[in-house]
């Protein structure tokens, strides 16, 4: 068994947009169905005064200042009241006039004899108390006419224009509160909650699920940590959080274990059988974790592109590790579950393959060694030069790609361990037996009927 832990790895900047990315519970209350958009990372709000807020409260401000020093002035001038207060007057005139008549005729009718004028009288008396009454009103009206200014222009049309400036502040301030609390909340639920589902499919395949059984997946799936992926024929790739992604190969099953958050995710694969390719976009954070255990090895890194190959060999188990971008470092777990103390360092480029026999664990080659591109499947390669595109500069060039999926291949023979001729072949031709041989007995070990697919030597025997 081995431990691979990657290192170092670059941040790709590159992004996937998923729409209706659906999420799955890791622990808490709260759940998404299927279809829901997923959560995503919200900036704080930067909510300022901008131009039009600052014009209004401006001109609010000067309105404010001329009302207080300029209009009260006007407003409590009595020079520009001067007609109406020569109108008051008079009417003033006139009703302590009439009001003074009212008396005198009332003392006047009293002064008769006998009871004949007593009523007439009293209501006389009666009309000077409202003479008294209109003139008391009068009196109001022209102390109103420069106090009411005053009281007008220079506290409540001031009082009224603060309170909307201030009122436009707090509206401000509420926003920006607002903002924040969103931005809390928000981020909140995107640590609870963690994408994990089917990103794409097509072929055979089955999800088993404890308490449920087997389901038909589809693109788009909720998957939930602890189900069983099989993939018989076809292409499936899952999705964890948005920025791994898991590539299957046919004939693959493995069982797919998450939790924690997207500042503290743990991501586990147990890759029963069959081969997936590993794209981690973006370098884990500390706390976060992602493991490949396979029969016979342990996997951990941070941030890189690789690809795992599980498969048996006459009763020997082997796990093949290709690393495509980045480094991950190997330690053997042998069957007691100690731990190598020695490290392997796998750079960009390179190889191991760990075996498993009925003895021992072991690496097959001593040192990490060139991967065989020729040997990669051709959906792999494909993949690679997908991620060439998108600027990642994996391990091996577009061109040398086209060459193994295309040719032409190169055909050596070799005699006693040395070269001893060549030939170029098209993809989908055969080889020609060589003029020539190099020995008296013996043969090539090849069917030259067989169509050259790749690079191939044929040694004499």
């Amino acid at each position: 068994e081995a431990e691979i832990i990657s290192k170092d790895q670059p941040v790709d900047t590159q992004e996937e947009t998923f729409e209706d990315a659906p999420l799955y519970n890791v622990g808490c209350e709260q759940k998404f169905a299927p279809g829901d958009m997923a959560m995503e990372e919200v900036e704080a709000p930067k909510k300022k005064l901008g131009k039009k807020e600052i014009i209004v409260i401006a001109i609010l401000v000067v309105i404010a200042f001329l009302s207080f020093f300029g209009f009260s002035a006007v407003a409590s001038d009595e020079s520009n009241f001067s007609g109406t207060y020569q109108v008051l007057e008079d009417k003033e005139k006139a009703v302590l006039g009439m009001s003074a008549a009212s008396a005198a005729t009332a003392a006047a009718i009293t002064a008769l004899p006998g009871d004949v004028g007593t009523s007439v009288a009293d209501g006389l008396t009666d009309l000077s108390g409202y003479f008294i009454f209109i003139l008391c009103s009068i009196f109001l009206e022209k102390w109103l006419l420069t106090t009411f200014g005053i009281l007008a222009f220079k506290i409540i049309i001031p009082i009224a224009l603060l309170l909307i400036i201030i009122g436009i502040v707090v509206a401000l301030v509420l926003a920006i509160a607002g903002g924040i609390t969103a931005f809390v909340l928000l981020n909140k639920k995107a640590e609870v909650f963690r994408l994990l589902k089917v990103f794409e499919f097509e072929g055979k395949a089955s999800i088993d699920r404890s308490g449920v059984g087997s389901i038909e997946p589809y693109a788009n799936m909720v998957l939930e940590s602890g189900d069983t992926v099989t993939l018989d024929t076809g292409k499936m790739t899952l999705q964890a959080d948005e920025d791994k992604f898991i590539y299957l190969e046919e004939q693959t099953e493995l069982v797919l274990k998450a939790s924690g958050s997207s500042s503290n995710s743990k991501t586990e694969i147990e890759l029963r059988k069959g081969a997936i390719t590993n794209d981690i976009k973006n370098k884990l954070s500390t706390d976060s974790s992602y493991e490949i255990n396979t029969p016979n090895s342990t996997m951990s890194v941070r941030g890189t592109i690789y690809r795992v190959h599980v498969y048996e060999e006459d009763g020997v188990k082997y796990t093949r590790v290709s690393v495509f971008d980045g480094k991950v470092t190997t330690r053997l777990v042998y069957k007691d579950g100690t731990v190598a103390d020695e490290e392997v360092e796998v750079e960009k480029g390179k190889e191991v393959i760990i075996y498993e026999d009925s003895t021992t664990t072991k690496y097959l080659t001593k040192v990490p060694r060139d991967i065989e591109y020729e040997t990669i499947p051709e959906d792999v390669l494909r993949k690679l030069m997908v991620k060439n595109d998108e600027g990642r500069e994996v391990s091996i060039t577009n061109p040398e790609i086209e060459t193994i999926l295309e040719g032409p291949y190169t055909v050596t023979f070799v005699y006693n361990g040395a070269v001893f001729g060549t030939q170029t072949v098209k993809k989908g031709e055969t080889a020609v037996i060589p003029n020539l041989q190099p020995a008296e007995s013996g043969s090539w070990q090849f069917n030259f009927g067989t169509k050259i697919e790749k690079n191939t030597e044929i040694e004499w025997k």
